[in-house]
């Protein structure tokens, strides 16, 4: 079976990819120079009649082209580049144009400030210790050079002498690194908000999947809770059509059989308006005091053959998230201890709420046969088949829901003396005031 690894974020396929581009545009950069050079050599030999040592000199370009061609392989082996490379990269360059400046004049060159090309351009892509480092290196070329370097011939008088030539040197120095400076810096502004622009399009997509998760959770947690309604549906349908049946049952089984089907409408209803919204569930908020008594109303209409005994702890004051899935949650709760206890022969479970350090505590007592150690480790994080607890895709899709808003679930058997059943514990936070 073939195993086919996951995309990586856009977020780092845009940062390999400008690292990648960013190597691209130093190759033609160093291709650009070998010319440059190869010309500044020969108008200086034939032209200014300036008396350079050609060959020294002439072996700068030449490692910069055969550099290059290297370079070309790595780029046509089309793998994304890191910072380090490209920051070895500079380092080389600025060995090859420190080896062309000692030839050269060395610190009185006047193209010695070019040093600054490559700081700048690692300060600008780059991190801040690969940039600190790079201009490290840089002032240190620029110190031996003011010691060792082979000084240049004199000039021509009729290029106005020394001076004047130094002049222009430092002209078309300021010329070329505004013209590289501009270039790099411009391309790499263009290349960030095309960047900034995918993130944000990652961003959006990564919330449509949130939803989409949410969504698929709810439709989950709906098709379990509809079992129970559908269920009873079908046992009342068998009565109805019993011929020993009188018109009184009839009509008690009638009206049963509406109440089912309305919570089935209503479910659906909730999925419908969930699938039509685009607002996150969790930015909404709804009154503990409103909340839970109406979650507890539509467990007594699902299930109108338990008793069910309520225990209100203090105050109920404060505001949960009104995420659709949480009412899920606890109808799916109340509906596995409701299982439990008439699985155990028992038509009552217990509900005690309370409000402590900004939590909502709900636990929830069935009287059912209790479980296992081996059923307390799997509740929650796998599913299971035990028809006698009734714990199953339900408490898994309410431990993730749970989570989700940042909340506990927790599993114990009841303790005390003939205590029977299983304790149901849920932590769910308040939204802060403001």
């Amino acid at each position: 079976m073939n195993s086919h690894p996951s995309s990586p974020p856009k977020s780092q396929t845009w940062r390999e990819l400008s690292e990648f581009k960013i190597m691209e545009w130093l190759f033609w950069l160093r291709n650009t120079m070998v010319l440059v050079q190869l010309t500044a050599i020969a108008v200086t030999v034939s032209y200014m009649d300036i008396p350079l040592p050609v060959w020294p000199v002439g072996l700068a370009p030449l490692f910069l082209l055969g550099f290059n061609l290297l370079v070309y392989w790595r780029l046509e082996a089309g793998r994304s580049a890191s910072e380090l490379e490209i920051s070895l990269h500079l380092f080389f360059d600025m060995l090859v144009f420190t080896y062309l400046l000692y030839w050269t004049g060395g610190s009185v060159n006047p193209f010695v400030s070019a040093y600054l090309v490559p700081v700048a351009l690692a300060a600008t892509f780059g991190s801040f210790r690969h940039a600190l480092m790079l201009g490290i290196f840089s002032v240190l070329m620029y110190s031996v050079l003011m010691v060792w370097n082979v000084p240049l011939p004199p000039v021509n008088g009729r290029f106005g002498g020394d001076f004047s030539l130094h002049i222009f040197g430092m002209w078309l120095n300021f010329l070329m690194s505004a013209a590289i400076t501009i270039a790099f810096v411009s391309s790499l502004a263009t290349l960030a908000r095309k960047r900034e622009i995918a993130l944000k399009q990652a961003e959006q997509e990564n919330l449509n999947d949130q939803h989409m998760v949410a969504l698929g959770a709810l439709a989950a947690g709906a098709a379990h809770e509809l079992g129970t309604p559908l269920s009873n549906i079908s046992m009342l349908a068998d009565e109805l059509i019993d011929p020993e049946n009188n018109s009184e049952q009839i009509a008690s089984f009638s009206d049963a059989l509406k109440q089912q089907l309305d919570l089935c409408y209503s479910q659906i209803a909730l999925l419908r308006d969930q699938a039509n919204s685009a607002q996150n569930p969790l930015a909404m908020a709804t009154e503990v005091a409103n909340f839970i008594p109406a979650v507890l109303d539509r467990f007594k209409a699902m299930r109108s053959e338990m008793r069910i005994s309520i225990h209100q702890n203090g105050e109920l004051s404060g505001r949960l998230a009104a995420d659709p899935a949480l009412s899920q949650t606890l109808l799916n709760l109340l509906n596995n201890a409701a299982d439990a206890s008439f699985d155990n022969d028992c038509d009552y479970i217990e509900v005690n709420y309370e409000i402590r350090d900004q939590y909502l505590r709900l636990m929830i007592d069935d009287f059912g046969a209790g479980i296992s150690e081996e059923q307390q480790a799997m509740a929650g994080s796998q599913p299971f088949s035990s028809k006698d607890s009734g714990l199953g895709i339900g408490l898994l899709l309410s431990q993730a829901n749970i989570s989700r808003i940042g909340g506990r679930l927790s599993l114990s058997n009841r303790t005390g003396e003939g205590a029977v059943g299983v304790r149901t514990e849920i932590h769910i936070p308040l939204i802060e005031a403001g």
